[in-house]
C-alpha cells in the first residue's frame, strides 16, 4: 500500500512539475490559446459542473436508499428511465410539456417503487446482500428489456419552443434546461 502510494505521488508530482514547465517557458503560446479558447473552455468547464450536479443527485438518491433502508438497488437507474419514458409520452400524446410532467410522473413513480418495494425487495429483505444485488440487477434487466421492446432501440427527444432559451452571464451561456435541473 505505501510503495503503490508513494509510486503514484511520484507520478504526480512529474506530471505537475511537466504542466508548470510547459506552461512556464510557453507561456505565449499559452496566452494566445487561452484568448482563442478561453470562452469555450470556460464554458465546458460550466457545463460539466451543472451537469455533474445532475448526477449528483442520482447518486444522493442512491446514497439515501443504501443508507437509511440498506437496499442495493441496481434498479434505480432504470426507474429513472421509466419516468423519463413516461414524461416523452405524456409530452408526445397528451402535449404536457416535462417540467408539468414531473407533477405526474412524481407521484406515478412513488407508487411504482412502493409496489416493487412491497412485492419484491421487503420480502427479501432479511436474506443475504447478494441476493438483494441479483434481486434489483434482474429487476433492472426486466425494467430495460421491457421499454426496448415497448418503445424499440430508436433515439428520442422532446424539442421544446424554450429548450435553447439562454441565460448570460459575461461570457459563460446557461441553457435553461441545465439551470432547471
Amino acid at each position: 500500500m505505501t510503495k503503490s502510494r508513494g509510486f503514484w505521488s511520484v507520478v504526480l508530482v512529474i506530471i505537475l512539475v511537466t504542466a508548470f514547465g510547459l506552461v512556464i517557458f510557453q507561456w505565449d503560446a499559452v496566452v494566445e490559446w487561452f484568448d482563442r479558447n478561453g470562452v469555450v473552455l470556460r464554458q465546458a468547464l460550466v457545463t460539466g459542473i451543472l451537469i455533474g450536479a445532475v448526477y449528483g443527485l442520482v447518486a444522493m438518491g442512491l446514497t439515501l436508499i443504501f443508507g437509511v433502508l440498506d437496499i442495493i438497488n441496481f434498479a434505480h437507474g432504470a426507474l429513472l428511465t421509466v419516468a423519463m419514458y413516461l414524461a416523452f409520452v405524456l409530452y408526445d400524446r397528451f402535449g404536457i410539456g416535462p417540467y408539468v410532467a414531473i407533477l405526474i410522473t412524481a407521484p406515478a413513480l412513488f407508487f411504482l417503487g412502493a409496489l416493487i418495494h412491497r412485492s419484491l425487495i421487503h420480502p427479501a429483505r432479511n436474506s443475504p446482500a447478494h441476493n438483494q444485488l441479483l434481486l434489483t440487477l434482474g429487476l433492472a434487466l426486466f425494467i430495460e428489456n421491457l421499454l426496448l421492446v415497448t418503445f424499440t432501440a430508436n433515439p428520442r427527444a422532446i424539442r421544446l419552443p424554450y429548450e435553447r432559451d439562454a441565460f448570460t452571464f459575461g461570457p459563460l451561456v446557461l441553457d435553461f434546461p441545465l439551470r432547471i435541473a
